[in-house]
């Protein structure tokens, strides 16, 4: 090491360094949103789950809650007659009335 470094330059370097690397790993030119390759990467906090795909659900995702505090992601509704059964509501056959 040079004498003329001080040791927090040095410290400064290895960072640099170690994000520089940090970067070759992730494949990006930039660390912002790491990826899951990434030494730096963080998972998004969750704090509900989908029902259906058991995947969580994130900051921007649309959801659907029913009465029982189910979650759902939007993309995972399966219909019109599954969501209405998950809501709750029945579908029922009118009968004849004579």
């Amino acid at each position: 090491m040079n004498k003329n470094v001080s040791i927090k330059e040095t410290n400064s370097l290895r960072k640099k360094d170690l994000v520089l690397k940090m970067l070759e790993i992730c494949g990006k030119s930039y660390c912002d949103n790491c990826s899951s390759r990434c030494p730096n990467y963080a998972p998004k906090k969750i704090s509900h789950y989908c029902s259906i795909c058991g995947e969580g659900i994130f900051e921007g995702d649309e959801y659907i809650e029913n009465d029982d505090g189910e979650y759902v992601h939007y993309d995972c509704i399966q219909g019109i007659r599954w969501l209405l059964e998950w809501l709750g509501y029945k579908v029922k056959n009118m009968e004849d009335i004579e």
